[in-house]
């Protein structure tokens, strides 16, 4: 692996690229020519992790742009519906307060990020922020798809961006609460350092918690392992007491309850 203040050579670009590509070390090894220990060992360099994050923020700065261009077209439409007298009296105001309400979330969107990046150092803060932009733009892109299926003759509910918004913040408000959610590591260093909850646990606990919350609308349980996939989080098989004779669980990996040594 490259020292400090070298460059990185092919085969660690490569595999910063196979990273962004799968879902897991031993696939984006495999695709990278390398071995599933060697980008491990990669992965606990500082300069290594430093180009990674780089890669992934570029990654969904792209995605974000592509959203963006296609929003100019999506724009024209509704304004032409405003504006077009035609236009039943009813659609045109629905129209109107859809161009309203998504000029504020992209005005929304813009702040949030920049929040994140000048907070970069702040992780947990950052990987939250990064959870709530992913919210607000499914919640435009289902927005758009719902348009489309109903040829604008019977807009959606726009106030689905907030929605998701408010849900991924009650989700946030979970992990802050009850969990510790690694921001960095891979499978093998979470399952050395006992960075795993039971999956037969997770989602009770998650669950429980929203009841006593006073949360009337909590996830269901697939919704909520989606979420955990979007952090990046994945399952896996462990033994609990690290006896080869214990049986094997399954767990998230990479996120654990909170103990009492943890602030």
């Amino acid at each position: 692996m490259a020292r400090s203040g070298a460059k990185f050579g092919r085969k660690q670009e490569e595999a910063i690229a196979a990273l962004l590509s799968k879902g897991t070390v031993e696939e984006a090894a495999r695709i990278a020519g390398i071995g599933k220990r060697t980008l491990s060992r990669w992965l606990q360099v500082p300069e290594f992790q430093a180009a990674y994050r780089q890669a992934r923020h570029d990654a969904f700065s792209q995605s974000v742009a592509r959203l963006q261009q296609g929003s100019v077209a999506a724009a024209t439409v509704l304004l032409k519906l405003t504006l077009d007298p035609s236009t039943p009296a009813s659609v045109r105001v629905r129209a109107a307060d859809c161009v309203l309400n998504h000029a504020t979330k992209a005005i929304e969107t813009e702040a949030i990020e920049a929040r994140a990046l000048a907070v970069e150092s702040n992780k947990d803060l950052l990987a939250a922020r990064r959870m709530e932009l992913q919210g607000i733009l499914r919640g435009i892109l289902e927005s758009g798809v719902l348009y489309h299926r109903e040829r604008i003759a019977d807009p959606p509910d726009v106030t689905v961006p907030e929605r998701r918004r408010e849900e991924s913040d009650r989700l946030q408000e979970f992990f802050q609460d009850r969990c510790m959610v690694a921001v960095e590591g891979d499978v093998d260093s979470w399952k050395k350092e006992r960075c795993w909850v039971p999956v037969a646990d997770l989602y009770p606990t998650y669950a429980a918690w929203a009841a006593a919350t006073g949360d009337k609308h909590p996830f269901r349980k697939g919704p909520f392992e989606e979420r955990l996939h979007e952090l990046g989080r994945e399952k896996g098989r462990v033994r609990p007491d690290r006896r080869r004779e214990t049986k094997q669980v399954w767990v998230w990996l990479g996120i654990r309850f909170n103990t009492a040594g943890d602030d």
